[in-house]
């Protein structure tokens, strides 16, 4: 049986995905709030509804990428929104990272109004795993509504895990802010040491590869830095609100977070600075000033 997908949200992250569910063969319908954004994508195939609540009636599955949970709330629950068209045995993939105390309350409140499933399911693996469908998809959801849209994911995404019930997926993505905020810095002040021990930085990848000290992170940023390139692929912005997030749930479950907390502060002090727009790879700058 084919699933008529809606997609909502055609930003940097969202775009790359309706390329992939089309190049897929997927039957896409999108809806946005600049439909000169939306263009491209109607031109590849897709199909464009008035408002998202007409989406919603038009698809079996609809997957967001939004900006932030006011966003999400309004983009579901405003005027014409998805809750206008929501019903049963329709599923909502929420992809976009948010509040997971929130989506609890969300989630059950579009099932109680409408009988509509939500799934949070927020992603790692940034810009370029979104071209390549290489994402890494952390689902908090009932597990039988997971299994029913993991086929028009897979385009997306290497690996799909559920992680619990409604609001773990987006527990699941905090913690891998943590890792990855807590990694930005420690690269960051790694790299400041070896060069300035005169070793060739550019080969520490390399060196490394296989060893307890690798990572993806390593493999991927490492050579950006050193060379001092920092494209915006993730901004310090981004991660700051989500680090509020991290923040609030380690506090409400009395979780000690010294190392996390001390690099959130790092990430602050750029962000105050007013370099919240720049790239993760950026907060070398804090060590190598001459980079700013």
């Amino acid at each position: 049986m084919t699933v008529i997908c809606g997609y909502i949200g055609a930003g940097k992250m969202g775009g790359r995905m309706i390329e992939r569910l089309l190049q897929a063969g997927n039957e896409v319908v999108l809806w946005g709030r600049s439909p000169d954004k939306l263009k491209p994508y109607e031109e590849a195939g897709a199909s464009i509804a008035p408002t998202a609540a007409e989406l919603c009636r038009r698809c079996d599955v609809v997957i967001t990428s939004v900006s932030d949970t006011a966003a999400m709330r309004a983009v579901v629950f405003g005027p014409e929104g998805l809750a206008q068209g929501a019903g049963p045995h329709k599923i909502l993939v929420d992809m976009s990272t948010i509040s997971p105390i929130e989506t609890e309350e969300m989630a059950a409140s579009l099932a109680e109004k409408t009988g509509m499933i939500w799934i949070d399911a927020p992603v790692s693996g940034g810009t370029g795993g979104a071209a390549n469908g290489t994402l890494a998809v952390m689902a908090g959801g009932p597990e039988d509504a997971i299994e029913r849209v993991r086929p028009v994911l897979e385009p997306l995404c290497r690996n799909l895990t559920r992680v619990g019930d409604s609001g773990a997926g987006q527990k699941a993505k905090m913690v891998n802010q943590t890792l990855v905020s807590t990694i930005f810095v420690l690269l960051s002040e790694v790299l400041n040491f070896a060069e300035k021990i005169g070793i060739d930085a550019s080969k520490i990848p390399q060196a490394l590869n296989g060893g307890y000290g690798d990572s993806n992170l390593l493999q991927r940023e490492w050579p950006r830095m050193v060379e001092r390139e920092f494209a915006v692929t993730g901004t310090l912005d981004t991660m700051m609100k989500d680090l509020a997030v991290v923040r609030l749930l380690a506090t409400d479950a009395a979780a000690p977070m010294p190392l996390n907390s001390l690099a959130g502060e790092m990430i602050r002090q750029r962000v105050h600075e007013g370099h919240g727009g720049e790239d993760m790879a950026a907060l070398f700058k804090l060590y190598d000033r001459k980079s700013t």
